[in-house]
C-alpha cells in the first residue's frame, strides 16, 4: 500500500513546561522559546521516536512523557551559540543503562553512517564499564570493562528506510526524516527543523 503523504501532525506550538512544547498530535519539541536549537519526540504505535537531541533534553521531557525512546534518528549535526544536536546522547546512554539495572533499555540509533560513526566514537569513551564489588564484597571498587555503547544502542546506518513494527522511518539524506505509522505520514522534518531561527546559526 502506498504511504499517505499528508502535511503531518502539525499544530501551533503549545507550551507544556519550560523548553517543552506540543507541536502536533503526538509530536513534542524540546527547545528554548526562540527555537534556535530543537529536538523532537514523536508518539507512534511502536513507541516513542526521538529526532536528534539538545542539552538537557531528558530532564525536560521525561517528567511529562515518562518513557524512553525506542529509536533515535540522528541527522547531520547543527551547531550554534546555543549548543549542538549531539550533546545529550551521553546522558541517554547512562539512563538507558541504569533505569532498570537488570534489564537495560535498548535503543535503535538510525542515521547516515558518517554521523553514526562520529557519535559512536564520542559515546564509547563515556561508558566503557562498571564498578563492581571486590572479592571482600566492598562495593564499587573494581572496574570491569563493558562496551555499553554496543549493548544499549543498536546502530542502524541507512540511506533509506528502517522498519519498526508498523512504523517506517525514511532518511534518504542526512537532513531529512520522515516517519510513517501504518502507512500514514506522521512526521516530516521539513515541518519540524532542527533550528527554527537560522539567524542563530553561524
Amino acid at each position: 500500500m502506498k504511504p499517505v503523504e499528508k502535511k503531518g501532525r502539525v499544530t501551533s506550538p503549545k507550551r507544556i513546561d519550560n523548553n517543552f512544547y506540543a507541536v502536533g498530535n503526538g509530536i513534542y519539541r524540546v527547545s528554548g522559546p526562540e527555537a534556535a536549537l530543537c529536538a523532537y519526540l514523536v508518539e507512534t504505535s511502536a513507541g516513542l521516536i526521538q529526532i536528534n537531541t539538545i542539552p538537557e533534553l531528558f530532564k525536560t521531557y521525561f517528567p511529562h512523557l515518562q518513557k524512553l525512546p525506542i529509536a533515535i534518528c540522528m541527522t547531520s549535526p547543527v551547531v550554534n551559540q546555543i549548543g549542538d544536536t549531539q550533546t545529550g546522547f551521553e546522558f541517554e546512554l547512562w539512563v538507558s543503562r541504569f533505569i532498570n539495572f537488570q534489564n537495560p533499555h535498548k535503543i535503535k540509533f538510525i542515521g547516515h553512517e558518517e554521523y553514526l560513526r562520529s557519535l559512536y566514537k564520542r559515546l564509547e569513551l563515556t561508558m566503557n564499564g562498571d564498578f563492581v564489588a571486590d572479592s571482600a564484597g566492598v562495593k564499587q571498587t573494581v572496574f570491569v570493562e563493558k562496551r555499553w555503547v554496543d549493548d544499549i544502542f543498536e546502530w542502524q546506518p541507512t540511506t533509506g528506510q528502517v522498519s519498526i513494527q508498523n512504523v517506517v522511518i525514511d532518511m534518504p539524506d542526512p537532513t531529512t526524516v520522515k516517519i510513517y505509522d501504518k502507512n500514514e505520514l506522521v512526521f516530516d522534518s521539513v515541518n519540524f527543523p532542527a533550528t527554527v531561527n537560522p539567524e542563530m546559526v553561524p
